[in-house]
């Protein structure tokens, strides 16, 4: 309509107003004129169009349910959001309504509000897998696992070809420490959907978090299709001839993996190979330190080169079992000027100085397991033999004011090149598994890496070391969410420990 084009609202109510009074029984004119009133939040004018809309044509509520799940499909979650409450407003026991409108209220980080009406949803319809499915997601969210399982089995039960419902049970049951269970629903799920890579992407780490490099590594190459990094220009592979040849690694997902595995620059250096690495440019300065790499550069500015590969690619292009990855640290070398600059700022007593890191990158999938809260370090900031730092940037650093004012840790908030000298000064990291574990790792520094019931997959199960780094030391939650014991046992670890062992 030109008056609602326009921005007059008003006249443009008015207008439908006179087209209803000549057309009374037109279901699309109440359902714009019900439209309008909603925008102006007349909420009770808004129904009453509806109520007669709906009377006129049922069928008209589907409009905004359909608008909403078309916003759903192009990520417009607010957008979708606004429809599918357009939608409640027609029915508000609708089930297929009440589980859209949950799924987006999920997405936007509002689990109890989703888990309310995805409730609701599934008793309304029981037998509907979709509903169930997008239930068995937000429970599992919520980290109410044998409710999650048990509703993620019943839509696969119902719906028996459906992958989907596969591949989240097995997340699930992996999260339970299930793993076989769970690499039999995703070896149904890739069976039902032989190219579904989220199911082959969660095989992958499944196989790895078990010790299954080989067939891992393997399926770790559906990767690109559910997380896209650069295509290829010249693919490197195995067996072919290093010597003499410009081989350009691409960094890919996060700032951990790229420090993880840039070690094997080295190994490639040793073979004859001149290593280039691509990565983004607030890593430039600092991978171009690791050992056995000729030059590093930003994303958008790529030299030449023979060969190219994404650099997690590598372990199954030339070491797919767990004992033959390199694993010589130290292979990062942070500028000397840079160390000298922050050892002015680290206290020069007897006392031990550590590192402490709380949070990961909230958006990242599993951020609300591996992240702990800064109280539940109480315990080790009390201690008075240590000297606390926190190395916590970015998301998370806002938490030190949530610990008591007589409990002091002093912040090192530095960009990635003066934090790898930080984590040099200092004499022990103590953090959660980000970024900065990999860094200290790296670094060749004693780092104790706190970690969640079911932790990544490369930190493995059931044990205390990694190949990964010989300076590493992992400490477990026994139970999902204990953090308290975590906190106990590096407190009892910190009481074996000798006076620090400094140059």
């Amino acid at each position: 309509m030109a008056e609602y084009q326009a921005g007059n609202k008003d006249a443009a109510i008015a207008a439908l107003q006179e087209l209803i009074r000549a057309e009374p029984r037109c279901a699309l004119y109440h359902f714009h004129l019900g439209n309008l009133y909603w925008e102006a939040e007349r909420g009770a004018e808004a129904r009453a169009c509806f109520s007669e809309a709906f009377q006129l044509d049922a069928s008209i509520a589907e409009l905004p349910l359909h608008s909403g799940a078309e916003a759903v499909r192009s990520g417009m979650l607010e957008e979708a959001e606004a429809c599918l409450e357009l939608a409640r407003a027609f029915r508000p026991e609708h089930p297929r309504t009440l589980a859209c409108l949950g799924d987006v209220r999920r997405r936007l980080g509002r689990l109890p509000e989703a888990l309310e009406l995805l409730a609701r949803a599934a008793l309304l319809e029981p037998a509907n897998p979709e509903i169930l499915l997008d239930f068995g997601i937000a429970l599992w969210e919520a980290d109410r696992l044998d409710e999650a399982r048990k509703t993620l089995d019943e839509s696969c039960r119902i719906s028996p070809s459906d992958a989907r419902a596969r591949n989240n049970l097995a997340t699930v049951l992996k999260y339970q420490g299930r793993l076989e269970e769970s690499l039999g629903r995703l070896d149904e799920a890739v069976s039902l959907a032989p190219h579904f890579a989220e199911a082959h992407f969660s095989r992958a780490t499944t196989l790895l978090l078990s010790g299954d490099f080989l067939r891992g590594w393997s399926e770790y190459e559906w990767r690109p299709q559910s997380a896209p990094v650069r295509p290829l220009a010249g693919h490197l592979r195995a067996g072919g001839a290093l010597e003499g040849k410009t081989i350009l690694l691409h960094a890919e997902q996060g700032l951990g993996d790229l420090i993880q595995f840039v070690r094997y620059s080295d190994w490639l250096e040793q073979r004859g190979a001149r290593v280039l690495i691509a990565c983004p440019e607030s890593a430039v300065e600092l991978i171009r330190t690791a050992r056995g790499v000729a030059d590093a550069f930003p994303h958008s500015s790529l030299p030449d080169f023979d060969f190219d590969a994404n650099l997690l690619s590598l372990p199954g292009i030339f070491h797919p079992t767990e004992g033959a990855m390199p694993c010589r640290v130290p292979y990062l070398s942070p500028d000397r000027r840079a160390i000298e600059a922050v050892a002015a700022r680290i206290a020069s007593d007897s006392r031990r100085t550590i590192g402490l890191v709380w949070a990961g990158n909230p958006a990242h999938a599993n951020d609300r397991r591996r992240s702990l809260p800064v109280p539940e370090l109480l315990p080790i900031l009390r201690r008075p033999e240590l000297v606390p730092y926190s190395l916590q940037f970015g998301p998370g650093s806002d938490d030190l004011a949530l610990l008591p004012q007589n409990v002091e840790v002093r912040p090192l908030t530095l960009n990635l090149t003066d934090t790898a000298a930080a984590v040099m000064c200092l004499d022990l990291v103590i953090t959660v598994d980000t970024m900065l574990a990999h860094l200290a790792g790296a670094l060749g520094k004693p780092v104790w890496l706190l970690l969640p019931y079911i932790p990544d997959w490369r930190w493995r199960l059931d044990r205390e070391d990694t190949p990964w780094y010989p300076t590493m030391r992992l400490f477990r939650q026994e139970s999902p969410g204990d953090w308290h014991g975590v906190i106990q046992r590096v407190v009892a670890a910190l009481d074996t420990l000798g006076p620090p062992e400094r140059l």
